[in-house]
């Protein structure tokens, strides 16, 4: 993501009064790189705050109203839109479609963080045009930590930069011989010709002879998924939850949800006053020493089932639920 808003900016897409449009509590590693182009540049942070319920309608809050009507508004001081699929603390959808429809129509750039969703959820960038789309592929995509993937629009393939500047991205460096010949470097330096494509911001170093592999079989898996059956999967279970968790005195944000991850947040003035921050992370660290696997996030539990989670391992979240918020449970 980095890589992608040093481009931006270097490309002047990002400048004084053209700024860059986030959401709130979006994870963090999808902002600093814009926080940082910011305080070199001139531009600024627009941030759009979570949807809320419209009391002159009956429309449910929607992460993709609000993100499309602040468009509407500034979308004349916007360079740049940058918003994940799915907000990560609770799983709330946005309609990337309308969202990129939206940037063309006001000649906005707009970059994907995939991470939460990219692997379980349908993406393709041809319905969802974007400038970029960035994916650690640690999450959906099965694949280790320490790996990233990344599309850039054909567009750019000639203007931006790799992040680190190295000889692997570079056409004289591709042939072997080039090493073996005497005095290579010029007075200028080495040949500066990059490779075609996106190849020419790939990272430095030699491909990990571990990482790669494991990536190359985890994507051969999730390849192999029939995605829409994958969510019915996941659905059936993220629904049991949110079920199981009413009579403990939980909610979940209304308004869009994708399938595989949900956000347990306390709906009770016994629960809100129990689970303070502090409070939410002692009982993730309890649960995770009996076994039960969860996050807290943005004032949520987050749950982020996969195809193996059965509706037992429900029953054991549930519980672990209850023993430790029996003080705030409504009897």
């Amino acid at each position: 993501m980095t890589m992608i808003a040093h481009n931006l900016q270097r490309t002047n897409v990002i400048r004084k009064n053209k700024n860059i449009l986030v959401i709130r509590d979006e994870m963090s590693s999808e902002v600093y790189c814009w926080q940082e182009v910011c305080a070199t540049c001139g531009a600024r942070l627009m941030v759009v705050d979570f949807p809320r319920n419209q009391e002159e309608t009956e429309e449910e809050p929607c992460w993709t109203k609000e993100i499309l009507d602040r468009i509407r508004m500034d979308g004349t001081t916007i360079g740049v839109v940058c918003v994940p699929q799915v907000h990560w603390s609770d799983g709330s959808l946005i309609d990337l479609e309308l969202v990129s429809a939206k940037c063309a129509e006001y000649d906005i750039k707009l970059v994907v963080d995939g991470t939460q969703s990219v692997g379980i959820h349908p993406f393709s960038v041809r319905e969802i045009p974007c400038d970029a789309l960035a994916v650690s592929v640690h999450k959906w995509l099965l694949g280790p930590v320490g790996m990233s993937l990344v599309y850039i629009n054909p567009k750019w393939h000639t203007e931006w930069m790799p992040l680190d500047q190295h000889e692997r991205s570079r056409v004289a460096f591709q042939d072997d011989v080039f090493d073996a010949m005497p005095s290579a470097m010029t007075e200028e330096g080495y040949p500066s010709e990059f490779v075609d494509g996106a190849a020419r911001c790939d990272g430095g170093g030699k491909k990990n002879p571990v990482l790669m592999p494991m990536t190359e079989e985890a994507l051969k898996i999730v390849n192999g998924l029939n995605l829409e059956d994958a969510r019915d999967v996941v659905k059936r279970i993220t629904d049991q939850i949110e079920w199981s968790s009413r009579p403990l005195g939980f909610s979940v944000r209304p308004g869009p949800r994708a399938s595989h991850i949900i956000g347990l947040r306390p709906g009770t003035p016994k629960l809100k006053a129990l689970l303070t921050p502090d409070k939410m992370v002692s009982i993730v660290k309890t649960l995770r020493e009996k076994g039960v696997y969860i996050v807290a996030r943005s004032g949520a539990f987050r749950i982020a089932p996969y195809l193996n989670t059965s509706f037992e391992d429900v029953d054991r979240l549930i519980t672990c639920l209850a023993e430790e918020c029996i003080e705030a449970v409504e009897k």
